[in-house]
């Protein structure tokens, strides 16, 4: 192989590649280590393309021996550094084959994970997509391949959605595949706080279109409800009393075949949500968060550095407890009937549950706007008193005159007495019209925004006159200093002017006086 230049290391091993490659997916640890070394040998010589050798590089990085996944992942790493693009282009690929190689090795060694409270079952047999640690947080065992990917926000979400969309009803992926993406996804170094709000927007999306679609499925393929006349139509989506489990029972028909592949896609969605939870769990994620994420948000709104908090493992007990379940055959007895309306019932609740009715914990009622109304005009004849302050909400009335004590008019003054000035006091009773005062509330946010908007606005605009006549009378000044340079200068060339013509005269004469010069 160490002829490169005769071509033939480079048949040899094109015609060999895929068996070698095959080989990274076996039970012995020692054979997978020898086929390693092949591949990087061909990777320092050049003699393939090395796109179709990364899958299994990121395979062989899950390994549970440490030199030989820091190895692997090396390799990634220099083929990432040399051909951008190549490792994005086949993530999806890789993933699918470090399923293929953990479902091997963890069929003679599975991983020491503690079971859910209340599951009884075997789990040795289920395949995990993480590594539990004593003492630290669980390890993502596709979690290198991740961290290279994850450097452009394009790239991250990219990996993002195609995983996610293994989920789909149409995917057809096994469940014990989809725990192990899922798995994967709950331990996942996320860095940035948008990278879990991506995850969970898109969860929510794939959730409420598939999980309607499952629903409508599964009522659609139960008997009509004019079988038994006694028993609510379970499709009027909008009556609750439909959700009667013995009800339900007497409307499975003879073949459930429909029923069961509706209840066995609906586990994708079930398994989605418990994700969904752990993530909210794990990083402090809350309702109001998700209202106001926006995937499309432009700047570094959610660049913002995010801690893992340590919680419980992720263990979807109702994905566990059907992977350890036998599927049922085409008839189904009253126990298994019981449990396959049981499970509908259950994953519809949590459908209704997805969408809660949004709460805008941000809306303070004390911040209500206050209706304005119009102060009443007063007659220019009656002097106004100062008035009571009254509720805003109360409708404002007009108190009507009240009438005039006689003892208090003005009586009329006698010859040679001092007028006597009367005193009026606002306790008794006059003549004048007391008008209340109207309070205009100016407690409205929007209103003293608008209004701290305008000041400065006008601030702005008094400024911006202030330059333009300090610029103008800059320029009159200029202006002025130029016309004074120029008449200045104008005067000086007429004085030099003069100066000259009466020099020339004076020679001229001179010259006409001289003898020397006339003869």
């Amino acid at each position: 192989m160490c002829d490169v230049s005769s071509g033939m290391a480079s048949s040899v091993i094109q015609l060999y590649l895929k068996s070698v490659l095959n080989c990274f997916i076996h039970i012995h640890p020692t054979i997978r280590f020898g086929a390693f070394k092949v591949v990087q040998l061909v990777l320092q010589q050049g003699l393939v393309h090395p796109v179709q050798i990364v899958p299994y590089l990121i395979c062989l990085g899950t390994e549970k021996e440490q030199v030989l996944a820091h190895a692997a992942d090396k390799q990634l790493q220099d083929i990432d550094k040399k051909y951008q693009g190549f490792v994005h282009m086949k993530a999806l690929q890789g993933i699918r084959l470090s399923y293929e190689l953990q479902k091997v090795i963890q069929k003679h060694t599975p991983l020491q994970v503690p079971p859910p409270k209340g599951l009884k079952a075997d789990l040795s047999k289920i395949t995990r997509g993480y590594r539990p640690k004593e003492g630290e947080l669980p390890s993502a065992l596709c979690g290198y391949l991740y961290s290279i990917v994850r450097q452009t926000k394009t790239q991250r979400r990219a990996i993002a959605q195609s995983l996610l969309k293994q989920f789909e009803e149409n995917s057809r992926v096994p469940l014990e595949q989809l725990l192990y993406l899922a798995d994967n996804f709950a331990y996942f170094p996320y860095v940035v706080a948008d990278e879990p709000l991506f995850v969970i927007h898109h969860i929510d999306i794939i959730v409420s279109v598939n999980g309607s679609n499952l629903l409508q499925s599964f009522r659609e393929s139960l008997l009509p409800s004019s079988h038994h006349p006694d028993i609510i139509d379970p499709l009027d989506e909008d009556d609750d009393e439909g959700d009667d489990v013995d009800s339900l029972i007497e409307l499975i028909p003879p073949d459930p075949t429909p029923l069961l592949d509706c209840i066995n896609s609906s586990r994708g969605c079930l398994l989605l949500l418990c994700l969904k939870q752990f993530l909210k769990e794990s990083f402090s994620v809350t309702d109001a968060k998700l209202n106001q994420y926006l995937p499309s948000e432009p700047g570094k709104v959610y660049e913002r550095a995010v801690t893992r908090k340590s919680v419980s493992l992720f263990n979807p007990k109702i994905t566990l407890q059907a992977l350890t379940r036998e599927r049922p055959g085409s008839e189904l007895d009253p126990i298994e009937k019981r449990a396959l309306i049981e499970e509908y019932l259950e994953f519809k609740q949590l459908m209704l549950r997805i969408d809660p009715d949004d709460i805008d914990d941000d809306e303070d009622p004390s911040f209500a706007q206050t209706p304005v109304k119009k102060e009443r005009g007063i007659p220019p004849s009656v002097t106004p008193i100062t008035p009571m302050k009254t509720d805003p909400a109360t409708p404002l009335k007009a108190e009507p005159a009240e009438p005039t004590d006689q003892s208090t008019a003005a009586t009329p003054v006698k010859a040679g007495e001092t007028p006597v000035k009367a005193k009026v006091s606002l306790n008794d009773n006059s003549s004048i019209t007391k008008i209340p005062k109207i309070t205009i509330s100016l407690g409205s946010k929007s209103t003293r925004v608008e209004s701290e908007k305008e000041t400065r606005r006008e601030s702005d605009r008094s400024r911006e006159r202030d330059r333009h006549h300090k610029s103008k009378r800059h320029d009159r000044h200029d202006k002025k200093e130029k016309s004074d340079y120029s008449e200045r200068s104008e005067r000086k060339h007429k004085k030099k002017k003069k100066k000259k013509k009466y020099v020339s005269d004076s020679e001229g004469s001179d010259r006409d006086s001289d003898p020397d010069f006339m003869g």
